[in-house]
């Protein structure tokens, strides 16, 4: 091998799983011998080569990683987002643009990704008719600050008209820009799950909007994207796979262990479990207890997911169990949680506590027999 080869970075990247993390070594220079005794998990690849893997993506082929793309791709192709230079942002995989926006995220986050999907060979949607909807530009959870909207403005303004928007979710920090998105374009259609649009509110968004549910294509120019259903972090969360490049816009969450963890809580149900505490305490065991008010509201979703899907118990009742949800756990985690940490003065606050859930408890019970 001759020529001058230069080691800009090496860079270890998330593993994805399930198979072999990759990292990747950027090498700039001129490379006049191909080096073929590399070992198997390494391989030499032409920016061309690249290229393809990135722009037509199989489930099961070779993975380009981001630095790659960004420090060997992105200086040959311009990128389709023509945001305002105040806004830093990063194309990848082609034909995605992530802008980190400041929001009222949850610490130590400050940011909530705004994804910018735009046509890559420039085409207007014309070959769309066989799509639920169609533009030439798709953004993806406009959820920013009021002290960015300028910046906002900016980037709406320099995008197609035939605007479409996604929101994932209906949480504060991928909704507060909706008002900047709908005074900038009028025009502009919203895709959201209808409980999630119920929870916005007319006060956000003011004009119509499309409610979906789970499986519709769109398309954007030369871009297919088709809508994912993936409720758990809301009732209403919603993901948009990039046919594409096979990528998964996922708004919050994109948890591995769902389907282990609702077989868990049908198994604690089917065990005997009756109550929202009896539950969580249960397929939560080994989780610090000051997470199981989080976890409550997973188990929440999980039990409605159980019972669309006629899959609870017979002698297992809703209506008990959804009158668990609301001052008798939380009475019940306070005495639990008081009791992990077992000083005296908290174990006070634990009976006290305990006693007026069981007061609750059995108040609840006599007005049922009354």
């Amino acid at each position: 091998m001759s020529g001058e080869l230069r080691l800009l970075k090496y860079v270890e990247e998330a593993e994805f799983g399930p198979d072999a993390g990759i990292n990747t070594v950027y090498i700039v220079g001129s490379l006049e011998l191909r080096l073929d005794d590399l070992p198997e998990s390494c391989k030499w690849m032409s920016k061309e080569c690249a290229l393809r893997l990135l722009s037509e993506a199989k489930p099961g082929n070779d993975r380009i990683g981001q630095y790659a793309y960004i420090g060997l791709l992105n200086s040959e192709l311009s990128s389709n987002c023509t945001a305002s230079p105040a806004l830093p942002f990063q194309e990848y995989p082609p034909g995605i643009t992530l802008v980190p926006m400041k929001s009222r995220t949850l610490a130590p986050f400050r940011t909530t990704n705004l994804v910018v999907v735009r046509s890559t060979n420039g085409a207007g949607g014309s070959t769309c008719s066989d799509f639920f909807a169609s533009g030439e530009a798709l953004l993806i959870d406009p959820g920013c600050i009021s002290q960015v909207h300028a910046e906002l403005a900016d980037l709406i303004d320099s995008l197609p008209k035939r605007l479409l928007v996604l929101v994932t979710h209906h949480h504060q920090d991928h909704i507060e820009g909706l008002s900047v998105v709908q005074r900038c374009n009028p025009d502009a259609v919203l895709l959201t799950h209808q409980s999630t649009m119920d929870r916005i509110g007319k006060g956000t968004w003011q004009i119509d909007y499309t409610s979906v549910t789970g499986g519709e294509k769109i398309c954007i120019g030369d871009q297919e994207l088709q809508v994912v259903f993936a409720p758990g972090h809301t009732d209403g969360h919603m993901g948009l796979l990039h046919v594409n490049t096979n990528t998964l816009v996922v708004g919050d969450h994109c948890v591995g262990n769902r389907r282990a963890r609702e077989a868990s809580i049908l198994q604690s149900i089917e065990n005997g479990a009756q109550t929202l505490f009896d539950i969580v305490s249960k397929t939560y065991s080994d989780v610090d207890r000051k997470l199981w008010i989080p976890a409550s509201f997973n188990v929440r979703l999980h039990v409605d997911h159980l019972n669309s899907l006629h899959k609870l118990p017979k002698d297992f009742s809703l209506e008990n169990f959804k009158e668990s949800c609301g001052v008798h756990f939380m009475l019940r985690w306070a005495v639990a949680y008081v009791h992990s940490r077992s000083s005296p003065a908290i174990l006070a606050a634990s009976a006290l506590a305990g006693g007026l859930a069981i007061a609750c408890a059995l108040r609840r019970n006599y007005c049922k027999q009354s």
